[in-house]
């Protein structure tokens, strides 16, 4: 079974992100580095046009030079979704993977491509199912288990990440306000 995704946009917005972020100074250079040669080949063809002198090799390389940005910008974004799918595909996994762990099943293990990024939470994703399936039947949580804090955990003060990670362990959203 092969283990290459069909589809290169997996995460619209997450994508998206990623690609501007890598690709728009690169572009902007390219950009204006055109816009400069741009310049001054118009300079040049002015003031040869005024000692009346020929120059049949500026206008090929003036198209050379905008074939070379073109090409180099097309480059950059190719590589840049290419990039962004190396993020946003495993993210994908990981989010599918935690709703069948929310629903109960973890006799499953996260493979990822060789090339994909993210690789280390993968792997610490794995171990923690090796240690939820290593628990048994009886998970924190569940009926007759203990209870997931200790008294010592109890008298911990409370902290602003305890209150933006509220409703997490119901399955909420973290709240925004802390």
């Amino acid at each position: 079974m092969s283990n290459r995704r069909k589809t290169l946009i997996v995460n619209k917005e997450l994508q998206r992100k990623i690609v501007l972020s890598v690709t728009l100074f690169p572009t902007l250079a390219l950009t204006v580095s055109s816009l400069i040669v741009a310049v001054f080949c118009r300079k040049l063809l002015g003031e040869a046009n005024r000692v009346e002198a020929d120059l049949p090799s500026l206008v090929p390389l003036f198209v050379s030079v905008l074939g070379f940005v073109l090409a180099s910008a097309a480059i950059v974004v190719h590589q840049a979704i290419r990039f962004s799918h190396r993020i946003a595909g495993p993210s994908y996994r990981f989010i599918k993977s935690m709703e069948q762990v929310g629903g109960g099943d973890t006799d499953f293990r996260i493979k990822l491509r060789k090339d994909d990024l993210l690789t280390e939470v993968a792997d610490a994703f794995n171990d923690m199912l090796d240690g939820l399936d290593a628990q048994g039947p009886e998970r924190p949580g569940e009926a007759g288990a203990s209870p997931s804090l200790s008294a010592a955990d109890a008298d911990l003060p409370a902290t602003a990440g305890d209150a933006r990670l509220e409703g997490c362990a119901t399955g909420g959203a973290p709240s925004a306000h802390a």
